[in-house]
C-alpha cells in the first residue's frame, strides 16, 4: 500500500495513514452512558489525533522517526500502530453494538445485514477517497477497504458460539503466519520473505492484482485482531464486573498477546504492508494496555473532563478521518491562490508562508497544528450539536 505523494506539496501525505472505525451516514444522537463507554470514544480519539499528525507532518526529512512507517522487516513505529489499533477498537465496539440490538428486540440476523452493510460502505468510502487523492476512477483495496472486509468475516464469527471466537481467532491469525512460513510458492521455498517475494505477494500478483483486490488476505490476520477485540469488549460490557476488576483483564489480556506477538515475530517479523500476525499482535495487546489506561483514568477515576478533546475527536471518527483528507485534496490543493512563485495551491502556499516566516520545523509544525485545530473545531461544534455520523 504506497502512499501517493500530494500534488503540489510533496512534505505532506494526503493518504489515510489509517481508516476509521464507525463510518456513517446518519445524524443520531449519541448513545446513553448504558451503551457507550466514555474511555472507548478518549481511546479511539487518540488513535484519530496521531493519524491526523501522521497523515498531516509538514517537516520533510525531520519528520521523527515513530511518526513515519517502519521499513520492510524494520520493527514497529508509532505510525504503524494505527491501523491495528482501529481494528481493535471496531472488535471492542461491536458487544456494545449487538448488545443494544438485542436490547431493542432486534434479531442477529438485523445484525449481520448492518454488518454488511457497513462493510459496504467503508469499501465505498475507501475507494471513493482513492478516487480523490488519485484523481480518477478507480476500483482498490485500500486501508478503509481491508476494515470493511475484516469486519464483517470477525461479525460472522462474533455470532457464533462464545467459545469459537478465541478459536477463531487462533486459526486466523496463526494460520496466515503458519502459511507464511511452511508453504512454498513459485519462486520461492518455504519461509521465503522478501519484499517482493514472498508468498502473499506471490498469490496478489498471481490471483488478485488483475482485480484490483492486491491486499484482500490481510483481511484474515485482521479478523482475528477483530475477534481479540470482541473478547475484551464482552469484558467491558459485563456489568457485574467491578471496573478495577475489568481494568486487570484488559491489561493483563494485553500484555499475554503483546508476548504471544513478540515470540512469533521470531518466525514472522513484524511487517505492516502484509499484516504479519506478529505485528497485529504486538499492536492489538499494545492497544489492549493503553485502553486499560484510559479506562482508569476516565472511568474508575472519573476525568472525564481531561479526556473531552479526545472524545470530540472519537465520537465522530468516521467524520474526524474522512473530511480533512477530502477537503484536502478536493479543495487545498485544487483552488489557487497568486504568489510571487506563481500560482500555488492553497495548502501550499500556506505551508510557503509559515517555512518562510517561521522556517522549516517551527513552520511545519505551525501547519499540522493548525489544520488539525480547526478540524477539532468544527467536530467540537458537531459534538456540542449532538450531530454523530455513524452507519
Amino acid at each position: 500500500m504506497v502512499t501517493p505523494s500530494a500534488p503540489e506539496a510533496p512534505s505532506v501525505d494526503v493518504r489515510p495513514c489509517e481508516p476509521a472505525p464507525e463510518p456513517a451516514v446518519d445524524v443520531v444522537d449519541i448513545p446513553t452512558k448504558a451503551t457507550r463507554l466514555v474511555s472507548l470514544d478518549a481511546f479511539r480519539g487518540a488513535v484519530i489525533l496521531l493519524m491526523l499528525v501522521v497523515n498531516n507532518a509538514a517537516v520533510d526529512t525531520e519528520t521523527p522517526v515513530q511518526l513515519t512507517h517502519a521499513g520492510w522487516n524494520l520493527g514497529l513505529h508509532a505510525a504503524d500502530l494505527v491501523f491495528p489499533w482501529f481494528l481493535f477498537c471496531v472488535g471492542v465496539s461491536m458487544p456494545f453494538s449487538l448488545g443494544s440490538r438485542i436490547e431493542r428486540g432486534r434479531s442477529k440476523l438485523g445484525f449481520v445485514w448492518k454488518a454488511f452493510v457497513r462493510g459496504i460502505t467503508l469499501m465505498a468510502a475507501g475507494m471513493f477517497i482513492d478516487c480523490a487523492i488519485n484523481k480518477q476512477l478507480e476500483f482498490s483495496m485500500g486501508i478503509l477497504q481491508l476494515i470493511g472486509v475484516s469486519s464483517f468475516l470477525a461479525a460472522l464469527v462474533y455470532l457464533g458460539p462464545k467459545f469459537f471466537r478465541p478459536v477463531a481467532a487462533v486459526l486466523f491469525l496463526g494460520g496466515y503466519a503458519a502459511a507464511i512460513m511452511n508453504l512454498p510458492f513459485p519462486g520461492g521455498a518455504a519461509g521465503t520473505f522478501e519484499e517482493n517475494r514472498n508468498l502473499i505477494h506471490h498469490f496478489d500478483v498471481t490471483y488478485l492484482l488483475a482485480y484490483k483486490m492486491d491486499g484482500l488476505l490481510a483481511a484474515i490476520p485482521a479478523a482475528g485482531l477483530i475477534l481479540f477485540g470482541t473478547i475484551m469488549g464482552d469484558v467491558l460490557r459485563n456489568r457485574s464486573w467491578r471496573d478495577s476488576a475489568k481494568l486487570v483483564v484488559l491489561a493483563i489480556s494485553g500484555l499475554v498477546f503483546l508476548l504471544a506477538g513478540d515470540m512469533l515475530s521470531v518466525f514472522v517479523a513484524f511487517n505492516k504492508p502484509v499484516c504479519t500476525p506478529s505485528y497485529l499482535m504486538v499492536a492489538g495487546g499494545t492497544g489492549a494496555i493503553v485502553l486499560a489506561a484510559f479506562l482508569l483514568v476516565v472511568d474508575v477515576f472519573r476525568l472525564q473532563r481531561l479526556a473531552f478533546p479526545l472524545v470530540v475527536l472519537g465520537s465522530n471518527a468516521i467524520a474526524a478521518y474522512v473530511f480533512p483528507i477530502l477537503f484536502k485534496v478536493m479543495v487545498l490543493q485544487v483552488w489557487k491562490v497568486s504568489t510571487p512563485k506563481g500560482n500555488l495551491s492553497l495548502q501550499q502556499a500556506y505551508l510557503d508562508w509559515l517555512k518562510l516566516n517561521y522556517g522549516l520545523i517551527h513552520g511545519g509544525w505551525t501547519y499540522t497544528a493548525t489544520y488539525i485545530g480547526v478540524w477539532w473545531i468544527l467536530l467540537a461544534v458537531m459534538h456540542q450539536k449532538r450531530m454523530f455520523l455513524r452507519l
